[in-house]
């Protein structure tokens, strides 16, 4: 019974992020295309700007009238920013953030799998030295789905994660073999020169990922 609930709640969750995030898109879209429909109608904009002006102290002058005569060409934007307005208050928060370097979709499985490092098949790294921590989970029972799932997590030394879902448990392996070579490499050298090697384009976090 647990188990179906946190699909069910899982499921929620997703659909408010992904909702919103199409959302956020269509409002763009709609909103760059009135402004363009706008910049069409250089004698309706230049009347506009004669009846409220701009004023560097106060802003637009009247801008009652600039709203009046332009919220038309925006009638497509209102019901989905009040939509999105609503929606906002119920959908978890994704964006910048400690997560922002993962899809805005995957932030709160990436969230959990952090929070949840206990379940890592193996890890290795270190976020002062080497720059990266990072982590692998095979065939891990994950609440937003009914098929295992392995994923690699990372960390680099700002704090900042990463998370990429892989094609199988044998993709992640390898992608951690991967990362725990170059882990090994540096180590060698550092061990025969004492060279710092944080922040060098080879160990910026990026997986060597074979599907």
């Amino acid at each position: 019974m647990t188990r179906y609930l946190d699909l069910v709640r899982w499921a929620i969750r997703l659909w408010l992020v992904e909702t919103k995030e199409r959302l956020e898109w269509r409002i763009d879209g709609l909103s760059a295309r009135a402004y363009y429909t706008l910049d069409q109608r250089p004698r309706l904009m230049a009347f506009v700007d004669r009846l409220s002006p701009w004023d560097g102290a106060r802003g637009y002058r009247r801008v009652w009238i600039r709203r009046l005569v332009t919220r038309p060409f925006f009638w497509r934007v209102w019901p989905r920013s009040l939509a999105l307005r609503i929606l906002s208050r119920f959908a978890p928060y994704v964006g910048p953030g400690k997560f922002e370097g993962v899809a805005r979709s995957d932030q709160l499985k990436a969230r959990w799998l952090y929070d949840h490092s206990e379940y890592m098949h193996a890890s290795d790294g270190d976020t002062y030295e080497y720059g990266l921590w990072f982590g692998v989970f095979l065939d891990l029972d994950v609440p937003w789905s009914r098929e295992p799932e392995s994923w690699m997590l990372s960390e680099d030394s700002s704090g900042f994660v990463y998370a990429y879902h892989a094609l199988n448990a044998e993709a992640a392996e390898i992608a951690f073999d991967n990362d725990q070579h170059a882990y090994n490499d540096w180590l060698d050298e550092a061990n025969e020169d004492g060279g710092w090697r944080e922040g060098q384009p080879e160990f910026n976090g990026a997986f060597g990922i074979i599907d």
